[in-house]
């Protein structure tokens, strides 16, 4: 933590981003914004929340989830990340554009909704079953 610290701090010409990527220990969903808002009203993610990202000025958000994750997703609003697949954290920017939170870490409990549980409620929420 502490070298992140540092390399943060370095003055540069660019604001410095931090980038996770998917795989066996963090997968991710995009959902488009009208399904994302959705899932956030919904009690089931009230009572199990997990962090939740998004780019400002992009129709969608990325949520983060505990793999295994499907590798099918009967939506049309909705799909996985494939493993190896960069995904920008807060604070970073992609340009101009930040990336900020929806719902933080610190906010879901520390902890990741599982991927099963994910697609479960998007299939509930569209009416569709796998």
């Amino acid at each position: 933590m502490e070298e992140v610290r540092a390399l943060w701090s370095v003055p540069g010409l660019h604001l410095p981003n931090v980038l996770t990527v998917t795989g066996s220990r963090l997968g991710a969903f995009m959902v488009f914004d009208s399904l994302a808002e959705a899932i956030a009203r919904h009690p089931a993610f009230a009572a199990r929340r997990t962090p939740v990202l998004a780019v400002q000025g992009m129709p969608f958000a990325y949520f983060l989830v505990r793999p295994p994750v499907p590798s099918v997703l009967l939506s049309g609003q909705a799909r996985v990340l494939d493993a190896g697949t960069p995904v920008p954290l807060p604070p970073s920017a992609l340009g101009e554009t930040a990336v900020m939170w929806l719902i933080t870490p610190d906010e879901a409990g520390n902890a990741l909704m599982s991927a099963d549980e994910l697609a479960d409620l998007i299939g509930t929420l569209e009416g569709v079953s796998a």
